[in-house]
């Protein structure tokens, strides 16, 4: 039997984190969640990963850290999109900490999956030193 590597099942399984607290209220909401989820992983997520594992910055801490700030801009832009929610700064505050929360759900699910866990792995990249 062959074993799947880890950082592939992180890939395939992370992004279902946020679908969890969806399901428990509305299972219609759950796949749009999981859609959204899905495709903000592979075109922002994804990316932000390979970047920082290029400059030997991927760690629990950064991708946190990352994870929280993209769910919170990616969370405000999906209920914009799909409820045109108007602009408050009592729901803005709400809607950025949800979009943290379920951003670094999804980061912290890919870094336990891949088996990310060391905090003292940020070093700057020696070609940036080199510059």
């Amino acid at each position: 039997m062959n074993k799947i590597p880890r950082r592939l099942l992180a890939l395939v399984i992370a992004p279902l984190a946020p679908a969890v607290l969806p399901v428990a209220f509305d299972h219609s909401f759950a796949i749009v969640a999981v859609a959204f989820s899905y495709l903000v992983f592979s075109c922002v997520g994804l990316p932000v990963v390979l970047a920082l594992r290029h400059f030997q910055w991927l760690n629990i801490a950064s991708l946190l850290l990352s994870g929280a700030v993209l769910g919170a801009v990616s969370f405000a832009l999906f209920l914009d999109v799909l409820f045109g929610s108007s602009p408050s700064s009592v729901t803005d505050l709400r809607a950025l900490l949800w979009g943290a929360g379920l951003g670094m759900s999804v980061a912290g699910s890919y870094g336990a999956i891949a088996g990310i866990r060391n905090l003292s792995a940020v070093r700057p990249c020696p070609k940036t030193l080199a510059r």
